[in-house]
């Protein structure tokens, strides 16, 4: 009985200082943002991407909301109705999508060298990459540098002093960019003798245009963009030193019919702060964020979530020296989707009903909480006593429930069950 008991009480130990990052790196010239500084606007979800059993793929933009776009006028080429629903901030529905990808630049710690900084005249290059398998960039007349198709490629941005500003932007309001850039197949990473990380793109290919009815060839197989020569940069003014929030532009990608149904479509943006000497030996200093832009399939919204039902915990006996009950959600994939969401229900013995949606879910992997202590979070206050709860979110997960009396010393642990939404 021992032996059981102690076992109950180290696993909620474990669920309550869980402190496992999302993103980790062994590089030092590398920092990656956590989900606070690498955002979307408010309650933009990740839709999903069509992946026909037959028929044409297309291009889709996360970001496009031009509608007179290439792209289906409604969905940018997203499957239609899919994701969460859109709100704004009084929580009304959206008509259109209104997604951007958002960096705080000023959240990442200083360079290795102390070059990470948005001093006038600070070069900044960048680099971009798609991190799943099957997702390549697709021709888009947006990125280039006369916005209809002409000049050299670019990627388009601008910077504004907060997130809400950034969002409250127009469409057309991304006057900067990172000057002429190529696209590649691949990146070949390196670590030299100073734990620096290099990237290399390697293989210059093409985009293909428009649509397509199966695999997208070799030379159109395009997965990493990158500014063109070392010498070519953003160069920061006056204005950018207290515009740390980077609303980039992500140009259209593609699946092709190697895409795996229910994949998460990842992106990568590295901010890199050229050195002043041998770029070889050192490829700058690298700010990272990287954020889930959609999912594989029309299906994928049902195989990204999941449902636990914990059918016995108690509340409101903490205060009267009675038991206590507590929560561990992990997500049972390799990370957190960006956009993260928990929608918890407490159901009391009376049929009392109470709901919280959390969707600051930081980048943990592990959540947990003492039930008791997250009570005020909830939409109405239940008979203290036995409570089911219900914990339902936009991404596969596993928990893990627990009984403990004050003193620690007594306690017992319960595997939820699986439920349907």
């Amino acid at each position: 009985m021992k032996i059981v008991l102690t076992s109950a009480m180290l696993l909620a130990v474990v669920f309550l200082s869980a402190t496992a990052q999302a993103y980790e790196t062994e590089a030092n010239n590398v920092a990656v943002m956590g989900n606070e500084d690498c955002v979307s606007c408010e309650k933009c979800s990740s839709a999903s991407v069509p992946l026909p059993e037959t028929g044409q793929f297309c291009p889709f933009d996360y970001d496009d909301t031009d509608p007179e776009s290439q792209f289906n006028k409604d969905d940018y080429g997203y499957c239609p109705n899919s994701g969460d629903g859109e709100y704004d901030t009084a929580g009304k529905p959206l008509s259109r999508r209104k997604c951007h990808f958002i960096m705080n630049v000023c959240s990442c710690p200083d360079a290795y060298y102390k070059e990470y900084e948005l001093d006038e005249g600070t070069l900044i290059g960048i680099q971009m990459t798609i991190l799943t398998e099957g997702v390549y960039w697709a021709e888009d007349p947006k990125a280039y540098e006369d916005r209809n198709g002409g000049g050299e490629r670019t990627i388009w941005f601008n910077n504004y002093p907060s997130r809400q500003a950034a969002c409250d932007a127009p469409a057309d309001d991304l006057i900067k960019n990172f000057g002429p850039v190529r696209y590649y197949q691949t990146p070949r990473e390196t670590i030299n003798s100073k734990a620096m990380l290099l990237r290399e793109p390697i293989i210059e290919v093409t985009q293909m245009v428009g649509c397509s009815d199966g695999p997208v060839p070799a030379l159109n197989k395009s997965q990493v963009i990158e500014w063109k020569e070392k010498d070519y940069h953003y160069v920061t003014g006056a204005e950018d030193a207290e515009n740390c929030w980077f609303r980039i532009d992500i140009p259209a990608m593609r699946l092709d019919n190697t895409a795996q149904r229910g994949d998460a479509i990842r992106i990568r943006a590295s901010l890199i702060w050229p050195p002043k000497y041998n770029p070889m030996y050192f490829s700058g200093y690298q700010c990272e964020c990287i954020r889930t832009v959609g999912y594989v399939s029309c299906e994928s919204d049902k195989l990204n979530r999941g449902c636990l039902f914990f059918p016995y915990l108690v509340h409101g006996e903490e205060d009267m020296g009675g038991w206590v009950s507590g929560v561990g959600i992990s997500t049972s994939g390799d990370y957190l989707p960006s956009d993260a969401w928990l929608e918890l229900i407490l159901r009391d013995s009376e049929g009392g009903r109470a709901v919280w949606k959390n969707t600051d879910m930081g980048d943990k992997f592990i959540w947990a909480f003492i039930l008791d202590r997250v009570m005020e979070n909830f939409s109405k206050t239940l008979a203290p006593g036995p409570v089911s709860l219900k914990v339902r979110g936009n991404f596969p997960m596993g928990g893990y429930g627990f009984l403990m009396n004050q003193q620690w010393q007594l306690g017992a642990g319960q595997m939820p069950l699986m439920c349907e939404e």
